[in-house]
């Protein structure tokens, strides 16, 4: 075997590569010397990571990554509200346990939305655990549809829901609202969101484009209208 310097570690411990690579001959000697004609021996099984921690999993590090699955991502509708019926609902977006909804401000802090706070008002990115939008929502039904998204795609929503809280723009119904704020987050994310068109009667599919106005009832439609990248489609709550 080559020789190697030592090299320091994770919290200053040193690793003297020498004694490491003689360590891995009398594994390989002892190995040998196993009559053991079956795939596995233990100590073949058997290696030391660079960390000072021993594995005996014996398997590829770089394979067991390739086996982790991406984070749930979920889109969570509220259809309408029983507690106010002029409530239009609420779009989130739930990423492994972690649901982020884009809300107006409470200006005056009265506790209720008023048509000025709706309509023009500071905005921003909520973000809580699953169990507390449920204990929020619950009564009105929430209808949860999980994405067919990659890695890298998952990432990048929950990257762009984290620009978003650092620097939300102001609320409004007509414009940036929870339901825009979210759709926007997954189209800049690479999700291919399709909806039917009519162009000159030709019906056909066509990349969304019109979601400032869009309820949460009319995305969760568009959602569900066979084109999209859709997995699962479940409603839990409600009365």
């Amino acid at each position: 075997m080559g020789e190697f310097p030592s090299t320091a570690g994770p919290a200053g411990r040193q690793f003297d590569f020498d004694e490491y690579d003689s360590k891995q001959i009398e594994y390989q000697q002892l190995a040998a010397q196993e009559e053991i004609n079956a795939s596995w021996s233990k100590y073949l099984n058997l290696h030391f990571n660079l960390d000072g921690s021993i594995s005996g999993s014996g398997q590829d590090e770089n394979e067991e990554k390739k086996q982790l699955k991406p984070p749930v991502v979920k889109v969570l509708i509220v259809d309408a509200k029983v507690r106010s019926k002029m409530d239009v609902g609420h779009t989130a977006i739930q990423i492994g346990n972690v649901v982020y909804g884009f809300y107006p401000m409470d200006e005056n802090g009265n506790g209720i939305y008023g048509k000025s706070e709706l309509l023009n008002s500071k905005g921003f990115m909520d973000k809580e655990n699953i169990d507390k939008f449920n204990e929020q929502y619950l009564e009105d039904g929430i209808t949860a549809i999980t994405l067919n998204v990659s890695e890298a795609q998952a990432n990048l929503i929950t990257q762009n829901l984290e620009a978003i809280k650092k620097n939300p723009e102001n609320y409004s119904l007509a414009t940036t609202q929870c339901t825009s704020v979210a759709c926007g987050a997954l189209v800049n994310s690479k999700i291919d969101i399709q909806v039917f068109h009519s162009n000159h009667g030709d019906p056909g599919p066509s990349p969304i484009t019109q979601i400032y106005t869009m309820s949460p009832t009319a995305f969760k439609e568009i959602l569900l209208n066979g084109l999209n990248p859709v997995q699962s489609v479940e409603h839990y709550g409600g009365k």
